[in-house]
């Protein structure tokens, strides 16, 4: 019995070692853009959507790192798009903050909410307006993010991009659909659940 149980609980550690490490690899393929070592990854069946320590997916540091190739294996193999780290910033969030338009179309094209929000309120398309990514802001607001929506602050996107005092993002934004733009009901400043 006794032998039983230390073969038991071997076989446990061993397995997790060996899910930790997929997992470590899995992300060094992710920030690498590396997409043979990624595929073995997920021919071993690692978790993909397992998070690291810090509490990030692989998906989300495909996207923050520019690993576009990796970011369409992930979610050709069903990566979520919207687990987010700890504040809730997903995917799309990082890939609108370092103004990554390729992996932005990408996650768009995957089922990504354009309008979810991180704990404080912010959409992807405030991360875009507020580090100045012009392209990204283009690419949702063609999208159909929605500019009006406010943060925990009060702040849109229209604000964000009036602080920067940059007259080209603020005439981007002024292109938003007019469905959007128009709209007068309660959703434009709901907070959109995960």
């Amino acid at each position: 019995m006794k032998a039983r149980l230390i073969a038991v609980l071997f076989a446990v550690i061993a397995f997790t070692s060996s899910v930790h490490a997929q997992s470590e690899d899995l992300d060094l393929a992710a920030r690498t853009n590396n997409v043979a070592l990624a595929q073995k990854l997920i021919d071993q069946k690692v978790d993909i959507n397992q998070k690291d320590d810090r509490g990030f997916t692989a998906l989300i540091l495909a996207t923050y790192n520019q690993s576009p190739d990796v970011a369409e294996l992930l979610l050709k193999h069903g990566a979520d798009t919207e687990s987010g780290d700890p504040t809730g910033r997903t995917a799309l969030m990082g890939a609108s903050f370092q103004g990554d338009d390729k992996c932005v179309a990408i996650l768009l094209d995957n089922g990504a909410k354009i309008n979810g929000t991180d704990v404080n309120g912010s959409t992807a398309l405030m991360y875009a307006v507020e580090f100045g990514r012009k392209s990204v802001v283009k690419l949702l607001i063609a999208r159909h993010a929605d500019p009006y929506l406010k943060d925990k602050r009060g702040f849109n996107a229209f604000y964000l991009a009036q602080q920067l005092e940059d007259p080209e993002i603020l005439g981007i934004l002024k292109q938003a659909p007019k469905a959007i733009s128009s709209c007068n009901c309660r959703e434009r400043n709901a907070v959109i659940p995960w």
